[in-house]
């Protein structure tokens, strides 16, 4: 599925009142963000995935608002970390990309300045400096998971 295809499904089944499993919808997602071709449709991606998001919390749609917004920001940190990473070969982060990303997704409006993911890109990622374990299971047990 492209992005564009995606786009017009959700406005198609927003159109026809039909109720969108927004489960579904988030693992779409992630899955068409994995194979995005470039930065315009992973940004496409990042954008729906928050309007998706936000729709969820305004309706009230989760039980556990704390632990969707916890598994929400994990989520997007690590679509960003992702995209940071692609073309490295040795399993870590691109600094300079990731700083890249965050600044974009902050310029957007989708990320807080005060991100601890953006603050980490901001200090160069001087503390994550690679030893035995790669950068990317350093960012997940700094997000939590």
């Amino acid at each position: 599925m492209s992005v564009g295809s995606l786009i017009n499904r959700i406005q198609s089944e927003m159109a026809a009142g039909t109720i969108i499993d927004w489960r579904q919808l988030r693992k779409e997602i992630i899955e068409e963000h994995k194979s995005a071709a470039n930065t315009k449709d992973r940004v496409a991606l990042l954008a729906i995935y928050k309007a998706v998001m936000d729709a969820v919390e305004r309706q009230s749609l989760v039980s556990d608002l704390a632990a969707f917004q916890k598994a929400r920001n994990q989520d997007y940190s690590l679509l960003l970390v992702s995209e940071a990473m692609i073309g490295v070969t040795d399993g870590n982060v691109n600094a300079d990309k990731l700083l890249e990303v965050t600044s974009r997704e902050v310029a957007a409006g989708r990320l807080d300045r005060n991100d601890e993911l953006h603050r980490l890109a901001l200090g160069g990622l001087a503390q994550f400096k690679p030893k035995a374990q790669g950068l990317l299971s350093k960012f997940r047990s700094v997000l939590g998971r």
